[in-house]
């Protein structure tokens, strides 16, 4: 899809910081049409500084858990500047960090499952309907985590809303491929990434991750650019999840044998 970018509509959500940042200065240097989407202004407006045709970038300040503002806002962007060719949903959230699942409160599930989640499942719902009529191929990238994969002993909330994204990506490319349309879907599952996302939690040493195992946003956002040229639909970013994936799948797949 990343052939024929030039003038073509890139919408990304978290684009104020992190990959999603990161993901903006290189499709801008692609020359595609930049819609930035963040709740934060300020950085929104930081991010368009940084690119190289500030002039050829959108920002919207906008809480992608609320599914009235995504919608009115695509109206918006469909209608002045054409229907999205790339949507790229980067939005998320860590939460705070407690030691235990039932620690957590109602309203802590609420918004870490509104940003995680309904994040993604608002703009897809929000922008699929014009995408599918496009003449051209069109993309849904959504970045999950490898959080999504497997199990955790902390951030309850976070490892079940990526989960529930990740399942949520599995089948809207499932249900897209059976009636073969032309949008394609990648599921970004990314490792430690250094981000504002996981910035307090590593002030305080609650990642376990080797200092040789983290990534840039900018070396992250190459690897699923690269994913996104070939329609890889997986896409991981560190190769040491593959253990722990594997650890996983093995403990589920040895429970149909204690039958």
């Amino acid at each position: 899809m990343l052939e024929q970018t030039e003038g073509r509509v890139a919408v990304v959500t978290g684009a104020g910081s992190g990959i999603g940042r990161e993901l903006c200065r290189q499709l801008d240097k692609l020359g595609m049409r930049l819609v930035l989407m963040d709740i934060d202004a300020a950085r929104v407006d930081e991010s368009i500084s940084l690119l190289g045709r500030p002039g050829a970038a959108s920002g919207y300040a906008i809480d992608v858990s609320d599914q009235e503002a995504v919608d009115r806002v695509a109206a918006e962007i469909t209608t002045e500047l054409g229907t999205p060719a790339l949507l790229v949903n980067s939005a998320g959230s860590l939460g705070p960090i407690s030691p235990h699942a039932w620690e957590y409160t109602r309203q802590e599930w609420q918004d870490l499952l509104g940003v995680n989640l309904f994040g993604p499942v608002n703009t897809v719902r929000a922008f699929l309907p014009a995408m599918r009529q496009l003449a051209e191929p069109a993309h849904i990238c959504v970045i999950a985590s490898g959080a999504g994969l497997i199990p955790g002993n902390r951030t309850a909330p976070y490892y079940a809303s990526k989960h529930a994204v990740v399942a949520f990506t599995e089948n809207l490319e499932i249900e897209l491929n059976a009636e073969r349309s032309p949008i394609r879907v990648s599921l970004v599952c990314p490792g430690a990434v250094r981000t504002n996302i996981n910035l307090a939690a590593r002030k305080v040493g609650k990642f376990n991750s080797p200092s040789s195992d983290w990534l840039e946003p900018e070396e992250a956002a190459e690897v699923i650019l690269r994913a996104v040229r070939r329609d890889q639909f997986y896409v991981f970013t560190h190769d040491s999840l593959r253990d722990r994936v594997a650890q996983y799948q093995q403990r589920i797949l040895a429970a149909f044998d204690q039958r």
